[in-house]
């Protein structure tokens, strides 16, 4: 789940920090700790000086090769809250997350790229996950399911009836696109509720592409994605575009009835 380049810096970094932890004051305060690790919501300067730089790295030099890249603070970490992973034997910050609750907020990164009122006027308390990064030598399935932990925990504080986002599926060719929508639909992983429209929704396929496209969708499946699905969420079938990040975007929801709460504490 990826946010634009450099979108939305309406304020000055500083500006924007100094908002993110004043606003934070009223934001729900999560700790989980599991061996070596221990995931929570930033609550000083260091730890949210440390998330935003692991983001800068991930998403605007790894992703989008942008070298100068120096903030990545936007208007919806003013509203939401960061959450960290952190190697405690090292005090090191090593993936990071936002979440954004409809307790305290109407604005939603998702709705940039989808129409999702619809879904937003269910019944109950939804949160979104968003901005999710890790450090690539901590990128495996043991630090993923830590983040659920913490949002298994934050679900629980925010009393949520559903956590929701947009699924960066890193590939910009709709042919790979569709390939992964074929797969999710063999896993009846689909999303129905057909009212979620993508706002942008991409480029034509290339008529001589230059090379094959990719045949396997674990090369563009996002991890968060993969995660998402071992707990039952699902996936909407119509992908929006990122002209940000020059990729594709897939609305994922996840209902979350008790059962998928047990998952997620595991």
């Amino acid at each position: 789940m990826t946010d634009k380049p450099d979108a939305d810096q309406n304020q000055k970094p500083d500006q924007n920090k100094e908002a993110a932890m004043n606003d934070s004051l009223t934001h729900l305060s999560v700790s989980v700790t599991k061996e070596r690790y221990q995931v929570k919501t930033v609550d000083s300067q260091a730890e949210l000086d440390a998330a935003m730089e692991l983001r800068v790295e991930a998403f605007h030099r790894e992703m989008a090769g942008i070298t100068s890249a120096s903030n990545d603070m936007t208007q919806y970490d003013v509203v939401g809250d960061i959450m960290i992973v952190k190697d405690l034997d090292l005090d090191k910050v090593v993936g990071c997350y936002r979440v954004i609750s409809s307790t305290q907020t109407d604005l939603f990164y998702s709705s940039q790229f989808f129409d999702c009122s619809a879904f937003l006027a269910l019944p109950g308390t939804k949160i979104e996950m968003s901005r999710a990064c890790i450090n690539p030598e901590y990128r495996n399935g043991s630090t993923l399911r830590l983040l659920w932990s913490g949002i298994h925990e934050y679900a629980l504080q925010a009393k949520a009836s559903y956590v929701f986002g947009s699924s960066g599926v890193w590939t910009n060719r709709p042919e790979e696109v569709e390939l992964l929508k074929k797969h999710l639909h063999a896993k009846d992983a689909v999303y129905n509720r057909s009212v979620i429209k993508p706002i942008i929704t991409g480029k034509e396929p290339l008529p001589n592409p230059g090379k094959p496209f990719e045949t396997n969708h674990k090369k563009f499946m996002p991890g968060i994605m993969r995660v998402y699905l071992t707990v039952g969420a699902r996936v909407c079938p119509e992908a929006a575009y990122d002209p940000g990040f020059d990729c594709y975007l897939m609305f994922t929801a996840l209902h979350l009835q008790e059962e998928i709460l047990d998952h997620m504490r595991k």
